[in-house]
């Protein structure tokens, strides 16, 4: 029987639709409710069932995974609802939407939307249209963290907002509205947003035209997020994301000329070892093919501030409050160090009375006590 330290080698099936001789042994060498528990920790239970599906292989494993499937296919179903009328709305308010991340790639490369879990619906928008967007989540019963008041309280490093239908712990899932692409200090400002939003991609969908990033801004965009904005938490579902890019759908696919303005892109944003390691890991893991210009992308000499901000970066075991301080040791001024902190520790007391569910105002020093001394325990452990 093999171990479960044998289901990563299924992966690059899993990618790619192909299957071996040895990864088809293991599919049946394993008892599938073992199999399928490992996959469905991993969040590809939905992407295997449907390549087994695809293959007609290991039907004991697939009658397992039929159930995490179809509870897939109804999550989908429910935020691509959300997506038509948030589309709408935003149309109806003037409000011009790019989508990112897992929603915009769902719709571009996964034949399937249950294929692709996604836990937040993001959209990227003007920062002179915020405004009405807060308005119109707002008008669909979608309520706000409580940290800022109203727009003009929002501090300047600060690039989204985050909404949620009902209770911000118990919500099943948050609309996040990005006006910048980065929240990491050093890299905020810097990626070529204008032009990203010029060439954004249109498509077709339920009678809607959605705008997306084109396939060379979604690459680095997803390494950033990945690799930066995450600190080398490394999940297959992410691997798989930068693998369908890589890969290319027949309408939606990087051409050559993509990758040397990918690499322009990405060196003058500071982050091109980390868009070097997304090829490099997707090739290494799911036996990614990669063309010619990509490789020449990884053979591109790479700054040293860069490379020692990335490993700086990419500390999976950091902190949110580790992650918070590491954003105000790269940001220059006291008192634009005190900005990035402040909001972390003491949060608008709207929020505080909800996220711990205080009842009454008086006990809110002592929550912020409490926030503050394990925010900086937090700090220090998760910045070693």
């Amino acid at each position: 029987m093999p171990h479960s330290s044998q289901f990563p080698t299924l992966c690059p099936a899993l990618a790619s639709g192909e299957w071996s001789d040895g990864q088809i042994a293991i599919l049946h060498a394993s008892p599938p409710d073992v199999l399928a528990d490992w996959l469905t920790q991993q969040e590809m239970g939905a992407l295997a069932y449907v390549r087994l599906k695809e293959a007609n292989l290991a039907p004991l494993l697939q009658t397992t995974l039929a159930p995490v499937y179809w509870q897939a296919a109804a999550a989908a179903a429910i935020k691509l609802d959300l997506l038509a009328r948030l589309q709408a709305a935003f149309t109806a308010a003037g409000v011009e939407t790019v989508w990112l991340k897992g929603i915009a790639l769902c719709l571009t490369l996964y034949p399937d939307p249950a294929m692709r879990p996604m836990n937040d619906l993001d959209l990227w928008l003007q920062p002179a249209h915020l405004p009405a967007a807060w308005q119109v989540m707002a008008d669909l019963g979608f309520h706000d963290k409580g940290l800022w008041p109203d727009v003009t309280a929002i501090p300047a490093h600060i690039t989204q907002l985050d909404f949620y239908p009902g209770d911000l712990k118990t919500s099943p899932l948050s609309v996040e509205l990005h006006w910048d692409l980065s929240q990491r200090e050093g890299v905020r400002g810097r990626l070529p947003l204008a032009r990203w939003w010029a060439e954004a991609v249109c498509i077709p969908w339920r009678g809607q035209s959605l705008r997306v990033l084109s396939p060379g801004a979604a690459l680095v965009h997803t390494a950033v997020h990945q690799f930066l904005e995450h600190r080398a938490e490394i999940r297959w579902r992410w691997l798989l994301d930068m693998d369908q890019l890589i890969r290319g759908q027949p309408n939606y696919h990087l051409t050559p000329a993509d990758w040397p303005q990918v690499a322009a892109d990405a060196d003058a944003a500071g982050v091109l070892p980390a868009v070097q390691a997304a090829p490099r890991l997707v090739a290494r893991e799911l036996a990614t093919p990669l063309p010619e210009p990509a490789l020449a992308l990884l053979a591109r000499e790479t700054d040293p501030a860069q490379r020692q901000m990335a490993r700086q970066i990419a500390n999976p075991g950091r902190s949110t409050a580790g992650k918070a301080l590491l954003n105000a040791q790269n940001t220059p001024g006291w008192r634009q160090k005190t900005a990035v902190i402040r909001p972390i520790l003491f949060p608008h007391p709207a929020y505080m009375m909800q996220r711990y569910h205080i009842r009454h105002r008086a006990l809110l020093p002592f929550y912020y006590l409490a926030r503050l001394l394990k925010g900086a325990v937090m700090a220090v452990i998760g910045n070693r």
